[in-house]
């Protein structure tokens, strides 16, 4: 545990950083191109308590895709994640835009990124009725940078593939441009109904380089993993998420949701 002094050090480092996109990688190149989606999941505590049920609905427009991940908390809360992205050979974020707030987001936070305006936005506050605090300013975004994009991501890179490195923005609150690697940990077990099936998991892990880097490992405040399931074959599709969705939040299980129907009378 880091004592206020030296944790405040630390804050004050990572908010202060230069932002920096050298060093990145290629874009991942389309191999299965996205449509029309419209999927239903739900957010567990690892405890299996139902805490939030979401949407995930894609849209294709305008030559793009147009991406948003929604999830209604039991407490009020709410996360909001839009996407818009091409697919012309490889995958490209062109804007995104996030909106956390509510109980289980103890620093509500509200987040632009534009690419052909090389431009960002934060709002965000630091506490409970704290004043809001708006930063904003240019960022030149990496062509591999995959902001709320992981799920396709993952269906277009190689399941054998020992390791695919993208790039992130992360919000601390200012922007930083980090790295994730992404590498597979080989096949697992589920089941749908009666039927066996099994999906790849893979581990994501985020790098932050520098100084900053540097004194993340030193202070024990290295992101921890996430881990995401997907099905392999023809048509791969999400299968289970395990993570965070905040700096420091708590580790949540996102799943594919299942209809429930009321009870019907019996047929006289």
């Amino acid at each position: 545990m880091l004592s206020p002094p030296a944790e405040q050090f630390f804050l004050a480092l990572t908010l202060s950083a230069t932002l920096s996109s050298s060093a990145t990688a290629e874009p991942i190149p389309v191999r299965k191109t996205e449509g029309v989606v419209h999927g239903f999941l739900v957010l567990r505590s690892l405890e299996g308590e139902v805490l939030a049920d979401g949407d995930l609905i894609q849209v294709p427009r305008q030559g793009r895709i147009e991406s948003r991940l929604t999830f209604r908390f039991r407490d009020g809360s709410l996360h909001d994640e839009q996407v818009t992205f091409s697919q012309e050979r490889a995958f490209l974020l062109e804007s995104y835009h996030l909106v956390q707030k509510g109980p289980s987001f103890p620093k509500p936070l509200e987040a632009t990124l534009e690419r052909a305006e090389n431009r960002f936005e934060v709002r965000h506050r630091v506490e409970d009725g704290a004043e809001l605090s708006v930063l904003e300013g240019r960022i030149e975004l990496p062509r591999d940078a995959y902001n709320g994009m992981f799920f396709t991501l993952l269906k277009n890179v190689e399941a054998d593939a020992a390791k695919t490195t993208v790039s992130m923005v992360a919000f601390t609150p200012d922007p930083r441009v980090v790295s994730l690697e992404l590498s597979s940990q080989g096949e697992e077990p589920f089941s749908i109904a009666d039927t066996t099936r099994r999906a790849v998991h893979y581990l994501l892990n985020i790098e932050v380089s520098g100084f900053t880097g540097l004194l993340a490992k030193l202070f024990g405040k290295d992101p921890p993993p996430l881990h995401t399931w997907m099905l392999p074959g023809e048509a791969p599709t999400f299968v289970r998420f395990r993570g965070f969705l905040y700096q420091g939040g708590p580790v949540w299980s996102i799943e594919l949701a299942s209809p429930a129907w009321p009870s019907e009378p019996s047929d006289p």
